[in-house]
């Protein structure tokens, strides 16, 4: 790559907007953060990133024209290939929404939308983790659960750019609700609201914890960062808590290795920092459980750039296409 423009990238959230500049060394320049305000409605949320982005040119001197791209990663279902949020559970009333010709229309360069796990897989292939293979898969375990897939070193985005919702796996036939209005999808199962779900609904049929005292009683205030805080600690009840979730991870990983066979999956996310009380017993089922070939050479490691993997690998997209 000989073009030294940066791309500015953006990290766009049900809760917050992170975003950034970044050199085609993958490297982040300068970055802003500020709440999303997600409730106030796309106009409301697609201003405010603009605010974001044209503080962060101004501080840094550089017009819009002076820039590779911009490529922005959104939690939800996209058509990458057209920029279209399709639909986004976690931004309100973001449906069909043609965000990439609103944003082009503004600033005049190129623009890439890309589902916020699959720019976080490209991150961690091209930087991370994942650096110098071919083949790896990313699993981003927090609030819901979602994935990217790297394929022969290309990001694999499939027909209409919204492969890879490895988080809406059925893995359990009539298990809870989806917001996607499926049952017993993995991110029923597995993710941090079904890990909080789970305890409070054990604890209010009975079950004894330390999970109460810890929240003063007031069971609804208990968060998959609670059950791990007891579960460190050693309350039995947190730690069948976490190997429940763990069990429904390894099933859709088992099922996973035998669609695709990577060469390592990365597990990200707030959940992630759960550690090994949640990815120890996930390794150990996927040992025992998928084809010994195809488990072989496989490594199942937590990602290592955080919200940065997001940034980079939008970044990376990018300039991949120019």
């Amino acid at each position: 790559m000989t073009n030294s423009n940066p791309v500015l990238t953006a990290d766009l959230g049900g809760t917050k907007m992170v975003i950034a500049l970044v050199s085609p060394d993958g490297k982040i320049v300068d970055r802003h953060r500020q709440p999303t305000l997600a409730k106030d409605g796309p106009e409301t949320v697609i201003q405010r990133l603009y605010s974001s982005i044209d503080l962060l040119l101004d501080k840094n001197n550089i017009l819009p024209r002076q820039l590779d791209a911009m490529s922005l990663g959104i939690a939800g279902i996209i058509d990458t290939r057209n920029g279209i949020v399709d639909k986004a559970p976690n931004l309100p009333g973001w449906e069909n929404l043609k965000l990439k010709d609103k944003i082009y229309d503004r600033y005049d360069v190129p623009v890439y939308i890309l589902n916020e796990s699959d720019a976080a897989a490209l991150g961690e292939h091209r930087y991370g983790a994942g650096k110098g293979l071919k083949n790896i898969a990313l699993i981003t375990l927090g609030t819901g659960i979602g994935g990217g897939l790297v394929l022969d070193g290309k990001l694999f985005l499939g027909s209409s750019g919204s492969a890879f919702e490895i988080g809406h796996m059925v893995i359990k036939d009539n298990g809870p609700e989806c917001g996607c209005g499926k049952n017993g999808c993995l991110e029923t199962l597995a993710s941090g609201t079904a890990i909080s779900r789970e305890a409070r609904r054990r604890i209010t049929e009975g079950e004894t914890s330390m999970l109460l005292d810890m929240v003063k009683g007031s069971i609804e205030n208990i968060t998959a960062e609670k059950v791990h805080e007891a579960a460190k600690q050693g309350d039995p009840f947190s730690l069948r808590i976490l190997a429940g979730a763990s069990h429904y991870l390894g099933l859709g990983i088992i099922n996973l290795v035998s669609i695709i066979n990577t060469e390592m999956i990365i597990i990200g996310g707030s959940v992630a920092r759960i550690g090994n009380l949640l990815i120890d017993p996930v390794r150990q089922m996927v040992k025992d459980k998928a084809f010994p070939l195809m488990v072989k050479k496989l490594k199942i490691v937590r990602a290592r750039l955080g919200e940065d993997a997001g940034l980079a690998g939008a970044a990376a997209y990018a300039f991949d296409q120019r």
